[in-house]
């Protein structure tokens, strides 16, 4: 999980950002675990903590583009395999039109979250965000 999760997407951007093109645009897509803590799912919820504040901390670099942060709750994946009521789980589909909707027009770092029941869309600090 730890490599996955953030050891191959740090070595992914340092070894992209210092190509001489355009600068680099990054977006990282961690889970709601990023900022809700989980008994059974410490490493989990670790990695994709790790995978909020690296974004967070690469949109401090001036010699980077846009850098997007969109944590999804809950989709509607095979993963489950009926082992809980996924009901109001989001729709993959719905998720990836938001994520390409937020990636769009003038920013250098945004934080998302892609909630659900009734799905909708958060844009703002981790700590505080504003219906989008």
């Amino acid at each position: 999980m730890i490599h996955v999760g953030i050891t191959a997407p740090t070595l992914l951007i340092n070894g992209l950002k210092n190509n001489p093109g355009k600068p680099l645009k990054v977006m990282l897509i961690t889970s709601s675990s990023q900022y809700t803590p989980r008994e059974l799912e410490p490493i989990y919820t670790m990695v994709k903590a790790g995978l909020g504040m690296l974004g967070r901390s690469l949109a401090l670099d001036a010699g980077l583009g846009k850098v997007i942060v969109i944590a999804p709750s809950g989709m509607l994946t095979p993963f489950w395999n009926n082992e809980k009521d996924t009901a109001t789980y989001l729709d993959p589909s719905w998720a990836a039109t938001q994520i390409i909707e937020l990636s769009t027009g003038p920013f250098k770092y945004k934080f998302a979250k892609l909630l659900r029941d009734p799905a909708r869309v958060l844009v703002g600090k981790l700590s505080s965000c504003t219906t989008y």
